[in-house]
């Protein structure tokens, strides 16, 4: 992932943070994703407050029923695709 130089800009504290775009290989209908396998976002999302938004923006094709989950793995807040927009479901 490209990222900027240090010099380009000053370093954001993670408490200072509104909202997240969470990439994801697939995501399922409770807002769960499917990562690339080194658990940086779950571990990212942890430190996050308790009231910034976690995004992940994909196609339909990659919303599925259900993607493999562990107890660490964030639920995000929504999922927005072409045609929907997804929250969990928190019952």
């Amino acid at each position: 992932m490209r990222e900027p130089k240090p010099e380009c800009s000053p370093e954001v504290e993670v408490k200072d943070i509104d909202v997240v775009i969470v990439p994801a290989v697939a995501y399922d209908k409770d807002c769960y994703r499917l990562g690339y396998g080194g658990g940086f976002y779950d571990r990212f999302i942890e430190r996050l407050r308790e009231d910034a938004i976690t995004v992940g923006i994909a196609f339909d094709l990659q919303i599925f029923d259900s993607v493999p989950k562990e107890d660490h793995d964030a639920q995000l807040d929504y999922i927005i695709t072409e045609s929907q927009i997804l929250t969990p479901n928190k019952f």
